[in-house]
């Protein structure tokens, strides 16, 4: 169990981690190749690990299960925009929304693949352009400007989208779970047809210059 912060990001239909993070669960994961599309390019193919996770609250009294999270060097998202207690405390509307600091760097995005983990249960909505604070199964979520007094101020965005079907994204759940299964598709005889060729194989005969067998009976010897 390793404590980091997440980004609860609605826009990304695909959740990360960091390869930091899987080193400290000590956990490899299963190598694949994703095409990822963000605002800088489309179809990028990279290579990364497949993993499944479960994230709790700091209480470990909610759990959320993350069965497809993909790894990657890094996330592109500053620690600066960290809410904190004092941020809160600028708000008076936002009293009662507690937010627990930890040293530690946002290692995790939780994308709408998980949508228990983005859904709302309770909500404080914003007054005057201040922030909103909404409380989910993890915590409680600040979003909007913190009101902190800063020199310059650096535009960011975070926006990922993975292009794979339907069948890929179950294909690679299944060679997760089961990496010692293979199947092969082709087409096999029923058991009837078993029995029947086990019949004419078991009673065929040369009788008189020709070939004789019984007939494949579906109760042999028949009970007539």
């Amino acid at each position: 169990m390793v404590e980091t912060y997440a980004l609860l990001d609605s826009g990304s239909n695909t959740s990360f981690c960091t390869k930091s993070l899987l080193e400290k669960l000590n956990f490899k994961g299963t190598r694949t190749k994703l095409s990822l599309t963000t605002l800088q390019g489309e179809s990028e193919p990279i290579e990364c690990s497949l993993v499944s996770l479960e994230a709790s609250d700091l209480c470990e009294s909610n759990k959320v299960q993350l069965p497809m999270v993909y790894s990657r060097s890094s996330l592109p998202i500053p620690s600066e925009p960290i809410a904190k207690e004092e941020d809160v405390d600028r708000w008076p509307y936002l009293k009662g929304v507690k937010l627990a600091h930890i040293d530690a760097e946002i290692s995790l995005l939780i994308g709408s693949d998980v949508p228990e983990a983005l859904q709302p249960k309770e909500m404080r909505p914003s007054e005057d352009g201040s922030p909103f604070a909404t409380l989910t199964v993890l915590g409680w979520v600040l979003n909007g400007p913190l009101g902190r007094s800063t020199t310059a101020k650096v535009p960011t965005v975070n926006f990922v989208q993975r292009n794979k079907t339907l069948d890929e994204q179950f294909q690679d759940f299944c060679n997760q779970e089961f990496n010692d299964s293979s199947y092969k598709s082709k087409t096999s005889m029923s058991l009837n047809d078993r029995k029947a060729l086990h019949i004419r194989k078991e009673t065929v005969k040369l009788q008189n210059g020709h070939y004789e067998m019984a007939l494949p009976w579906k109760f042999y010897p028949p009970r007539l």
